[in-house]
């Protein structure tokens, strides 16, 4: 059984590597990990680029949107066991995939969500989502919409509502450390990759998104009462009224918690208008 860590990274070689180093000298079984390196054809930057790891994949292609790109590392990975992950980061827990094989068969059924710590938003959002392949081919196109931000919390909001309603396969690993070294932590200035990103350009993206994340909380969950893998899952994304209707209509999420998640983007939304 493998860990596939997924690594999209753009201008980051020396991060890249610090990492992998890193999760390298932390792992126990290193022959179990696959790690999958995504860049884009336009940045030469990673030529140099040597992974520890003897299983190690090196997708180059067009630059895309973050999701479409992940999603295709995902598709080309092996494990049965995805991690999504950053460059930024750096490892302090010895046996980290020792962890995730544990709650990995803890699941018969394949359907669960991890989290290791990230010091930073720690379980108030799975930053470095982890999940089985099975949950990856059941969400279908997961996470292809999104251009750079939101992935984490679409598949986290998939599985509050779960919580909600009933099924609570959310699992944060407080004492297993991946320090995100977010330069709003460290204090350091943003660097290119940030700054060549439009921070709002997924936000639409995500918010009307919600009857999609609404009908996969609905597929898991009769997959797990019953077995039924629904095979086409809604790909529509709702209009505005009807995304304020699902957030606060209480079926999918608790009602005080979709009225946050409204006041968040209005908050963003304002925000961005006094910016330009």
């Amino acid at each position: 059984m493998k860990i596939s860590v997924i690594l999209p990274t753009r201008n980051r070689l020396e991060r890249a590597q610090r990492f992998l180093s890193s999760l390298y000298k932390t792992c126990n079984n290193p022959s179990e990990v696959e790690i999958v390196i995504l860049t884009d054809n336009d940045d030469d930057s990673y030529k140099g680029l040597t992974s520890p790891f003897t299983s190690t994949k090196k997708i180059c292609g067009e630059r895309r949107g973050l999701g479409e790109i992940t999603h295709n590392g995902i598709r080309q990975s092996t494990g049965e066991v995805i991690f999504l992950c950053n460059d930024d980061v750096a490892v302090q827990t010895r046996g980290w995939d020792d962890e995730f094989y544990k709650i990995h068969k803890r699941f018969a059924d394949g359907i669960y969500l991890m989290s290791p710590n990230d010091l930073n938003k720690s379980k108030k959002l799975f930053v470095f989502p982890v999940f089985s392949r099975k949950l990856f081919d059941l969400l279908g196109d997961f996470p292809l919409d999104y251009k750079g931000a939101f992935i984490d919390s679409h598949i986290h909001e998939i599985f509050k509502s779960l919580e909600f309603r009933g099924l609570n396969r959310m699992i944060y690993l407080d004492h297993v450390k991946f320090q995100h070294e977010h330069f709003r932590v460290t204090g350091e200035a943003p660097d290119t990759t940030y700054r060549d990103r439009d921070r709002f350009a997924d936000d639409w993206v995500f918010f009307t998104s919600v009857g999609k994340r609404k009908g996969s909380s609905d597929a898991l969950l009769k997959f797990v009462q019953e077995g039924y893998h629904q095979t086409k899952l809604s790909k529509r994304k709702l209009g505005l009224t009807q995304s304020l209707v699902l957030y606060t209509n209480g079926s999918y999420i608790p009602m005080l918690s979709g009225l946050r998640i409204i006041m968040y983007f209005v908050a963003r939304f304002i925000y961005k208008i006094v910016l330009r």
